[in-house]
């Protein structure tokens, strides 16, 4: 007879000691959840360094109060915990369980993933497809066996230079694409602090640069994918040049996105 659980799910959306904690079970319920997301033609999901702390902490969260929670008073949302951590993201989930320990490391894995998979809610977040990392903590008061599953949509850490160098080599692909000659990138120093203003518009921007025809500005997380609109203008015959910028977006939701500037000429 399977043991009593409880579990919560959200989708977007007293510490323990280090013996208390299950690294070998937690490597098996990775390993158990990719090989459910095979079975739905998913790709697999990487275990991320910076999920794993974020899923650490609310851990000692729910082991300390003895409760299952997302949120506990005075914790920050699943998102922000993650954000905190520094890694940039678009999307994220988490699922948490408890119950009664087994006698060794796949038991308790195994334990885990059949009872999360067998919850609707649960089973959506392990093999949604907008995820691409995870991060497993599991760890025994003596007695149960709790567990986070932190899930994002990640993406590697980046700079305003890389980003506009992806924004480049995408516009060049677009022209490629559409047998067209590369475009000529002009540099703009002045074109950045435009980029990290949050008051920024098309407006404000041709007003500075009166010799562009046009602007696109649009956020991005994955810089190879252009906005429509620069992807429409970076492809036009009439476009013989542009100037990108890129900044990284503050506030609490941005993750680690970036807004960018293309002027094109």
């Amino acid at each position: 007879m399977r043991s009593l659980i409880s579990l919560l799910v959200l989708v977007f959306s007293v510490p323990w000691s280090a013996q208390s904690s299950l690294p070998d079970a937690e490597r098996e319920l990775v390993l158990l959840a990719n090989e459910d997301r095979a079975g739905e033609k998913a790709a697999p999901l990487e275990s991320h360094e910076l999920l794993v702390q974020a899923a650490r902490a609310h851990l000692q969260q729910m082991i300390g109060k003895h409760k299952l929670s997302h949120q506990f008073p005075g914790e920050p949302t699943v998102a922000e915990r993650i954000a905190a951590t520094g890694l940039r993201f678009q999307a994220s989930g988490e699922n948490v369980a408890f119950f009664t320990e087994g006698h060794n490391a796949k038991e308790n894995a195994a334990e885990a993933n059949d009872i999360l998979m067998h919850s609707p809610p649960h089973r959506e977040n392990i093999l949604k497809r907008d995820y691409n990392a995870i991060g497993v903590a599991m760890g025994s008061d003596g007695h149960d066996v709790w567990v986070v599953e932190d899930f994002a949509r990640a993406f590697p850490s980046t700079s305003a230079a890389d980003i506009e160098a992806q924004v480049q080599h995408a516009m060049q692909e677009a022209r490629e694409s559409h047998q067209l000659g590369p475009l000529r990138f002009e540099t703009k120093s002045n074109l950045r602090p435009y980029a990290c203003s949050n008051e920024v518009s098309p407006s404000r921007v041709l007003h500075a640069f009166p010799q562009a025809r046009t602007v696109d500005i649009f956020t991005v997380w994955d810089a190879s994918r252009l906005s429509s609109g620069a992807l429409n203008r970076a492809s036009s015959r009439d476009t013989r040049s542009a100037a990108v910028a890129a900044c990284e977006v503050s506030g609490p939701t941005a993750h680690g996105s970036y807004r960018v500037i293309a002027l094109f000429f």
